[in-house]
């Protein structure tokens, strides 16, 4: 995601990174406290300012959340203009049902994320399989609702997730 946000953001690296790692035994990992992994991008002619987050807890007493604390693999905050935030959330899954596509309990998943996070246009499984699913809620905005969309480590299918990215972070400038 930080490699499609970089080439949509022409290519300009993010503004700013923070990550933090947790070393364990024979392991090292990015941490999933909150906000300790972060990547701005800066505001242009044709893109608001954004932020993505790895593993951003949202809850109720930070009022992010309308009931119990939610933490997507990673978000991507859009900060409009006039300071309005939105958010389009990604969840990894390592799994495919028999037909290519994702698991409906998956996109159930995305549905809490949508439904339960103040201020979420989208939430999106991100799958090792290839067809696309969207099921769009609100023609106000593109992309908002929730679905699943592959992700494959060569890029093959990066244009998906790219042109969603692009499609949305163009909706709020």
């Amino acid at each position: 995601l930080v490699d499609i946000l970089n080439s949509i953001y022409l290519n300009k690296s993010a503004e700013h990174i923070k990550t933090n790692t947790e070393s364990k035994i024979y392991s090292v990992s990015l941490s999933e406290n909150n906000d300790e992994v972060e990547f701005f991008f800066p505001e242009s002619k044709i893109f608001p300012k954004s932020r993505l987050t790895f593993q951003h807890s949202f809850t109720k007493s930070n009022s992010t959340s309308y009931s119990v604390e939610f933490r997507p693999d990673f978000t991507l905050e859009i900060i409009s203009d006039q300071n309005k935030k939105c958010y389009y959330h990604f969840d990894s899954k390592f799994r495919i049902s028999n037909y290519g596509s994702s698991k409906n309990d998956d996109i159930v998943k995305m549905h809490s994320y949508r439904d339960g996070i103040v201020g979420t246009i989208g939430a999106f499984v991100l799958f090792p399989g290839d067809q696309k699913d969207i099921y769009l809620a609100d023609s106000r905005h593109p992309y908002s609702g929730v679905g699943a969309l592959p992700l494959k480590f060569d890029g093959s299918a990066d244009s998906k997730i790219k042109l969603l990215l692009l499609d949305s972070l163009k909706s709020f400038k």
